[in-house]
């Protein structure tokens, strides 16, 4: 008996700009750690704020002993006592 092919066309890899973040995405884990995909730069940094710029806006984090543990990708993660997160619409381009 002869087996039947699968009419189906095989599935198509994915390109990589699907599998990568490419939006901005900010995740905050209580008031001592946060994740902010789609950062362009960050624009002021000190213990007590920063700032970081994404693609349309600005977004300002305040608290104390921030600091930024890394920056690669467009993906930066803060730690420090987290106390304000803030929208600003500073257009960068």
């Amino acid at each position: 008996m002869k087996r039947q092919r699968n009419s189906s066309k095989p599935q198509a890899r994915p390109r990589l700009s699907d599998l990568l973040p490419t939006g901005e995405n900010t995740v905050l884990y209580g008031d001592r750690r946060m994740t902010v995909q789609g950062c362009r730069r960050i624009l002021l940094y000190s213990p007590t704020e920063i700032r970081l710029q994404l693609k349309r806006r600005q977004l300002v984090i305040r608290g104390n002993d921030l600091e930024c543990s890394s920056f690669a990708g467009g993906c930066v993660t803060l730690q420090g006592r987290i106390l304000q997160v803030a929208s600003e619409g500073g257009e960068a381009e």
